[in-house]
């Protein structure tokens, strides 16, 4: 949900799944309201790496939004897709 001043912020943390060492090349918002920032670039199957992402959803008229990030990586499967679900209160028309 989106805080006070129409942003939604988090912290995403991203396991390897085989136990490989794998490191984050690069992550991209769907739309330009969306930001990323690697903050740790290589995970294990025990130790994540960390993606912060913001979202201005200021101007967000829908009750449920979508935003895709496609995170490039050096594992198998790359990219990959994270999908956060922005959803307004509902008296967000006010």
């Amino acid at each position: 949900m989106r805080d006070s001043t129409g942003y939604v912020q988090a912290m995403i943390r991203v396991y390897s799944p085989n136990g490989d060492t794998v490191r984050i090349t690069n992550v991209k918002g769907s739309c330009g309201c969306a930001n990323a920032s690697v903050q740790r670039p290589i995970m294990h199957d025990s130790t994540p790496a960390r993606i912060y992402i913001a979202i201005n959803a200021k101007h967000f008229t829908d009750s449920l939004n979508y935003v895709d990030y496609t995170i490039d990586h050096t594992g198998a499967g790359s990219p990959a897709t994270y999908r956060v679900v922005v959803r307004l209160p509902k008296d967000h028309r006010k």
